[in-house]
């Protein structure tokens, strides 16, 4: 909880209002409820069902992360088969999830003439990081900042689809184009795999493009930078240290949950485009394993020693993570890249 409270870019996205303060709310509520439902009768399996569908409502993304949920709650205990009696909790869950997202999916779907879940944007931000340009970021020292330059980019990529015959026709549209795209440049998609992580994992966020560019005019020089540095620095120790924490004590349903939340996430970006916006609804569930290595160090070290696959993953995936985060972690500081080794 203290470690919620303190994190600056949650402190600023609540402040402003952001759609990812909802999300995240969600997603710790989803987490806890179908943590919950394991422990009672079929009819809890309610509840996540019910909060899955709001999430889907809030953000599409989250469409496809039921598989996540069941086998959170499906997952046996000491390899007991108590799975066979949640089975009836999972159909609670899945018949919740449909009688919250069903009434506005038909409506929508009606009203615009073809099949919409929850929106139908995925064609928009697959081409944002699937064209000819370089994949698209709207974060500071790196992004699209400005109508004008986010317009000159688009301009060096394929023509937009048509607009004609509604949202959902012009979606599929854009859908179409990419997957063809992909299909022409499979290098390339690969190849970008690492910058859509890198700019997922730039350290900094939002926040740091509110301060350079002095939108709060009272904040004195010194404090700005000391936010900005210390948001940089908060940002990396939750993403080292949850990961430390995840190789460590992950399992079970909880590890199950919150590992399966954030690996989904982190794919969808790795395949379409990376904002650190989207990294936020992700880092109070990665807190959690941060929290268990400063409570437990000495445990955190005995588990990873008891058990050397995940000293091993453990090992592979921090300095892979550092790589990615000091990719764009000069941004906070306009010039800093001169120094770097990297283009």
């Amino acid at each position: 909880v203290a470690l919620l409270a303190v994190h600056p870019t949650l402190v600023f996205f609540a402040g402003t209002q952001w759609a990812e303060t909802v999300y995240v709310t969600l997603l710790g509520l989803l987490a806890w409820s179908t943590l919950w439902a394991r422990e009672g009768g079929p009819l809890r399996g309610l509840l996540p069902g019910f909060l899955l569908g709001l999430t889907v409502l809030v953000r599409g993304v989250a469409t496809y992360l039921a598989p996540v949920l069941l086998v959170a709650l499906l997952l046996p205990r000491a390899g007991s088969t108590a799975w066979r009696a949640r089975s009836r909790h999972a159909a609670a869950l899945l018949v919740a999830l449909v009688l919250t997202v069903a009434p506005y999916s038909v409506v929508a779907s009606v009203r615009w003439g073809g099949l919409v879940i929850s929106d139908a944007t995925l064609g928009h931000v697959m081409a944002l990081g699937n064209d000819d340009f370089e994949p698209v970021t709207f974060d500071y020292g790196n992004g699209q900042l400005t109508g004008r330059v986010y317009g000159a980019t688009l301009m060096r990529g394929r023509a937009d689809c048509p607009r004609r015959g509604g949202p959902v026709a012009h979606d599929r549209c854009e859908v179409q184009r990419s997957l063809r795209w992909i299909g022409r440049h499979p290098g390339t998609f690969l190849a970008r795999v690492p910058e859509r992580l890198a700019q997922l994992l730039n350290p900094h966020s939002f926040l740091t493009r509110q301060l350079r560019w002095h939108a709060w005019h009272g904040i004195p020089w010194a404090l700005e930078e000391l936010l900005v540095a210390f948001q940089a620095c908060f940002t990396a120790l939750v993403v080292l240290g949850g990961t430390l924490g995840a190789w460590a004590r992950a399992r079970g349903p909880v590890g199950a949950l919150t590992v399966g939340i954030v690996g989904y996430h982190v794919a969808v970006v790795a395949a379409l485009y990376g904002l650190t916006r989207f990294r936020l609804p992700l880092e109070p569930l990665w807190i959690v394993w941060l929290a268990a290595v400063l409570a437990a160090p000495r445990d955190t070290v005995a588990s990873l020693r008891a058990a050397p696959g995940r000293l091993v993953g453990a090992a592979l995936s921090l300095p892979i993570l550092l790589l990615l985060m000091a990719r764009y972690a000069w941004t906070g500081w306009p010039g800093l890249d001169v120094l770097l080794p990297w283009p």
